[in-house]
């Protein structure tokens, strides 16, 4: 492309000098230089030629070196074609670009955001095409012609929308309108019209065998009668399919789309969790997580009818399309790798820390009856390993170090109170400490409350809670 474009240059410069030599020799008469003038304006328009022949020679380098590709080169070219056209657009005023106005837009956009704007344009080539090809499927002649008028009127409009598009004074403008435009809109509801006339009234009946499967095992989950005084709505078989009616084809087949795509992984996922669980050495914590996963499958089909515990066929719709329960076999996943972790934590830990975490940590968090009024968070041993597994080594050995050093200062008060002469004064101080002692096991459990490990961490590790506070 560059070697064409050198050959290119390289004549019209032949040109410019031949037509400079012819002009040398003229303009003695006045008619000759009326010739001149002619000459002149051939020369301009080469020039011109020449000028923007030199811009795309320089926008070609730029999106070399932003890495673009030779095909994705074009699809620029595309954009550049539309948008320094001044007959598109000229009758709202939109802007008209020139070679060297386009290459500062791209220059100042840079390589990222010409990527997202190329993938972009290509969603509305990709849906365009899904479009074109659901038309040709409908038989009855009037509606296909209906929609093939209505695609060709989207795809002619398209110039006028990259024109509109760049019709801005600021290249974040530009790419915030040409990514936020939403021009496939209009061929996904082509697209979408098509397929549901193909659909039909009985949306089922239109469905492949394969999808009709999918339906059916969905259908089995929604109507079962497990979990019905649960749901706020619930369907029978032929309220199912009135759904789907309401629904319309092109939604229902995506649906199905998703739920497959969603089973996969669901299936996927499980897998990983099962050959991870297999690094855990202790049986009971082994089977407390294949017990997990077990639960996780069995309640899947309730989950799935809750999705369907509305009215609104479109709240159906987007509740399997946005179904995320995979996702769950991922966390049991990453519980095996905080078990893991905990054990080679445990190890490093010296008898003393083992004490500390053992036997005054993991008995204050883990006793339900503590802060049982309060709605704190109750562990069991398994989910305070998790938690320790997941802060990992470095933070479980500076908490340990931290709770140490409150014991130390415990100790040195008790001290200090043995010494103390007066025996009111002694009773006294005591009673606060025993308070202190047992609203510390309260604070302790609120401090463990918290959602995430990290937040119990920083909460532990700053805690300023001391036995002052009870001071008179």
């Amino acid at each position: 492309m560059v070697k064409k474009r050198c050959q290119v240059v390289l004549l019209v410069i032949i040109l410019i000098i031949i037509l400079l030599l012819v002009m040398s020799c003229k303009c003695q008469e006045s008619a000759m230089c009326d010739e001149k003038l002619l000459e002149n304006n051939l020369v301009r328009r080469i020039f011109k030629v020449f000028n923007d022949d030199i811009g795309d020679v320089k926008l070609n380098n730029l999106l070399s070196v932003f890495g673009i590709s030779s095909e994705r080169k074009k699809i620029m070219e595309e954009i550049q074609n539309a948008v320094t056209d001044p007959n598109i657009g000229k009758l709202e005023s939109y802007k008209t670009y020139n070679t060297d106005e386009f290459y500062n837009l791209l220059y100042s956009l840079g390589a990222l955001k010409i990527e997202e704007m190329i993938d972009s344009h290509l969603k509305n080539l990709q849906v365009q095409g899904e479009a074109r090809n659901a038309i040709k499927d409908i038989i009855e002649s009037d509606l296909r012609q209906e929609l093939q008028n209505r695609f060709d009127d989207h795809v002619n409009d398209y110039p006028l929308y990259l024109k509109w598009s760049f019709n801005d004074l600021t290249s974040g403008g530009v790419y915030n309108r040409f990514m936020n435009g939403g021009y496939f809109i209009g061929f996904a509801k082509i697209r979408d019209d098509s397929i549901d006339i193909l659909g039909g009234d009985d949306v089922y009946v239109g469905l492949s065998d394969s999808q009709q499967d999918v339906i059916d095992e969905m259908r089995d989950m929604v109507i079962d009668p497990k979990g019905v005084s649960l749901m706020h709505v619930t369907y029978d078989t032929k309220g199912f399919y009135d759904l789907l009616n309401k629904m319309r084809a092109a939604k229902v087949k995506r649906m199905i789309k998703a739920y497959l795509e969603n089973k996969k992984a669901r299936k996927e996922l499980e897998l990983e969790a099962r050959e991870a669980i297999l690094e855990v050495n202790r049986e009971d914590l082994k089977q407390r997580l294949e017990s997990d996963l077990n639960k996780l499958n069995d309640d899947y089909s309730l989950y799935f009818k809750g999705l369907f515990d509305t009215s609104s066929f479109d709240n159906v719709y987007f509740g399997v399309m946005d179904d995320n329960y995979a996702t769950r076999f991922t966390k049991i996943k990453n519980n095996v790798g905080y078990i893991v972790e905990f054990d080679k934590l445990y190890k490093r830990l010296s008898d003393v820390q083992r004490k500390i975490l053992d036997d005054e940590i993991r008995v204050i968090v883990t006793d339900a009856d503590i802060g049982k009024d309060k709605d704190y968070k109750n562990y069991d041993d398994f989910t305070f390993e998790l938690l320790l597994g997941e802060l990992g080594a470095t933070k479980v050995e500076k908490m340990v170090q931290v709770y140490f050093r409150k014991q130390v200062t415990q100790d040195e008060v008790r001290d200090v109170m043995d010494n103390i002469s007066g025996d009111d004064e002694k009773q006294h101080l005591r009673n606060i400490f025993v308070r202190y002692k047992n609203d510390y096991k309260l604070h302790l459990k609120e401090l463990f409350s918290e959602s995430t490990a990290d937040e119990v961490y920083n909460r532990f590790i700053n805690d300023d809670y001391t036995i002052e506070y009870y001071a008179d």
